[in-house]
């Protein structure tokens, strides 16, 4: 869903406004059908993201055919950047992903959940200032984070069948090392 891309918010008055909830019901209810043209008997996700900052007040889609959805939801770091000896509610960000999580499960009831998350260490995210999401210290605080985050929905959220990590982020897109291994060395 395009929800965060300011060409279609301005179009649509903000990504808040009522003529921004309508078009994404019956933009989520056509691309579902569309893709279904396609997929065959392949299930068909559809996103759900609620702005980096949990601000966007997006609308239920359970109405869109999608067998599921898969949620966006990354943690960032608060005052300071969690390391290997953080608790792992301060190490994974917990109230903000309990935000989105509990969003996403009582927008699409008993539909399944996938939650794309990834961490990234200080030393990566160095070179891309702009990508502050899953700042943890180091690979040991990193590979803990990964361990927490998903024993966090797998023990609270029985809707979140799955999870995912990212490896590109960013505008334009670049290989992070949000993913469960570093990325290989740039050749």
């Amino acid at each position: 869903m395009p929800v965060d891309d300011p060409r279609v918010q301005q179009r649509l008055g903000g990504v808040n406004s009522a003529l921004s909830a309508q078009r994404q019901v019956t933009y989520a209810r056509t691309l579902v059908g569309l893709v279904r043209q396609h997929a065959g008997t392949a299930p068909v996700f559809l996103g759900l993201f609620y702005g980096w900052d949990g601000s966007y007040r997006i609308p239920s889609y359970r109405d869109s055919g999608a067998d599921g959805y898969v949620l966006t939801s990354y943690s960032y770091p608060g005052s300071r950047v969690a390391d290997a000896g953080s608790s792992a509610d301060e190490l994974i960000d917990a109230p903000r992903l309990r935000a989105a999580a509990d969003r996403a499960v009582a927008g699409q009831p008993g539909a399944p959940i996938v939650v794309e998350y990834g961490f990234q260490t200080l030393a990566a995210q160095e070179s891309m200032p702009d990508q502050t999401a899953g700042s943890v210290a180091d690979g040991t605080a990193k590979r803990a984070a990964l361990r927490a985050t998903t024993h966090f929905y797998c023990t609270r959220y029985p809707a979140i069948s799955a999870t995912t990590c990212s490896r590109r982020r960013g505008n334009p897109p670049r290989t992070l090392d949000y993913g469960l291994t570093a990325p290989p060395a740039a050749q």
